[in-house]
C-alpha cells in the first residue's frame, strides 16, 4: 500500500520533504518549499488518512475565506502546485 511504501517512493525520487495536505497544517503560503517535496493529497470526504498522515514530515493547508469547509482534491491538489511553482520562481 502507499503507506508502506510512501519513504521508499520518496527515497528513490530523491525527495527531501513530504508535506501533507490537511486543514490543520501551517499556511501554505509561510511554508518553505524549496527542494524535491511530495505532496500527499487525501480524498474530499476524508482527506488524509492518519496513518498516512504520520508518515509525513509537515502538515499544511490553504487558507480559506467564508463558509468554504474544503475544496475538491484536483483543484486543492492544483492550488499546492501553483504554490510550489511560484516559490521557485
Amino acid at each position: 500500500t502507499v503507506h508502506d511504501h510512501l519513504r521508499d517512493l520518496c527515497m528513490i525520487s530523491h525527495v527531501t520533504s513530504i508535506y501533507c495536505a490537511d486543514m490543520g497544517g501551517e499556511d501554505i503560503g509561510k511554508t518553505d518549499l524549496s527542494g524535491p517535496v511530495c505532496l500527499v493529497i487525501g480524498n474530499e470526504g476524508k482527506g488524509v488518512s492518519a496513518l498516512l498522515k504520520k508518515k509525513c514530515d509537515f502538515t499544511v493547508k490553504i487558507p480559506l475565506c467564508g463558509n468554504i469547509d474544503s475544496l475538491n482534491a484536483s483543484v486543492a491538489a492544483g492550488i499546492f502546485m501553483y504554490e510550489i511553482s511560484k516559490k521557485r520562481g
